[in-house]
């Protein structure tokens, strides 16, 4: 059976129509679906193409899930977009071009029919069904039942509601009941998480110290940051590279002062990852803790003082004010 799709315009809607041929027999028609909408005000201003385009493309949406993916005709009583779809030499105005994009994800045959014997015209014509307008709350909880008839979510749920049906508080109703559905909560795999386990706290100033950089900075060096875990307290040196025998100078140069710290706390980078830090950290009798990978918040003490260093170098920035580091 092949899909097959009829459009239709008028001054105040449109209309569609869902069908499928036998392939054997072309006279074994089936209709699928109707459809139809009004205009809003813009688009009723459109031009008489540009509504029949917006048929094409508003009824190709409709109907996604029966028409992506597969080759279907669409028919139209307007010749002229028998030529510009699927042309894209076709010179016409930026809204039927943009229509046209929107198309270029499916894989359609345009046929040209008459309107005389085009079978959604009545629905483009009449494309407006009379408003009911209910206040019995108790036919709240009945639409979200129907509409989660198939248990597919709360996201889903809400798009099929509010594409039909519109009450005060949808959102919250929806979630509300979609939380106490039996079916979704005996049928949905739950996730276990692990509890989020904090790192030990250094007992004393200098016993945990986090290396990590700044940069590159407008000047196109870096900034080594040694921040005291316990204390909070920061040594800042600026360097021209990131290479690991020049870091290790620097190291050389900030430790004897404070004293040996136990452990010294840094990320993966290439400058802590290799045998000089290693020998580095062995020759001092350091214990190395490295972090998650891709988790920088697990150095969040060098991490916080870089956010402060950040808005620094902003409001320089702004201001044009020249930083003395």
């Amino acid at each position: 059976m092949e899909f097959g799709l009829v459009v239709d315009k008028s001054s105040v809607g449109l209309g569609a129509i869902l069908t499928q041929v036998n392939s054997k027999d072309a006279r074994d028609k089936r209709v699928l679906s109707f459809a139809s909408r009004a205009l809003s005000d813009l688009e009723r201003r459109y031009s008489q193409i540009e509504k029949e385009g917006l048929a094409c493309v508003w009824g190709c949406e409709k109907f996604h899930m029966y028409l992506y993916g597969r080759i279907f005709t669409l028919v139209t009583d307007n010749k002229a977009l028998q030529y510009i779809f699927k042309n894209p030499k076709a010179k016409t105005s930026a809204r039927i071009e943009r229509m046209c994009l929107r198309l270029a994800q499916y894989d359609f045959i345009v046929k040209y029919h008459p309107g005389k014997c085009n079978p959604s015209d009545y629905l483009a014509r009449n494309p407006i069904i009379p408003e009911f307008e209910a206040s019995n709350e108790s036919l709240y909880d009945r639409l979200i039942d129907i509409a989660h008839d198939g248990h597919q979510g709360v996201k889903k749920t809400k798009a099929l509601l509010r594409s039909n049906v519109y009450f005060p508080g949808l959102d919250k109703l929806i979630n509300a009941r979609l939380s106490s559905c039996y079916t979704c909560q005996t049928n949905s795999p739950t996730v276990q998480h692990e509890p989020c386990q904090t790192s030990e706290l250094p007992s004393s100033p200098w016993q945990l110290i986090a290396l990590d950089f700044y940069g590159a900075t407008d000047s196109g060096t870096y900034l080594l940051l040694i921040t005291d875990v316990y204390a909070r307290f920061v040594i800042i040196h600026e360097v021209n590279t990131t290479a690991s025998h020049y870091i290790l100078s620097k190291l050389h140069e900030s430790l004897p002062p404070f004293g040996i710290p136990q452990i010294v706390k840094t990320d993966n980078g290439p400058p802590f990852n290799g045998a000089e830090f290693d020998n580095f950290c062995n020759y001092y009798g350091l214990k190395y803790r490295a972090i998650t990978p891709y988790w920088p918040r697990a150095n969040a003490e060098a991490e916080r003082f870089m956010q402060n260093l950040r808005k620094v170098f902003q409001n320089a920035n702004i201001n044009q004010i020249d930083l003395l580091i």
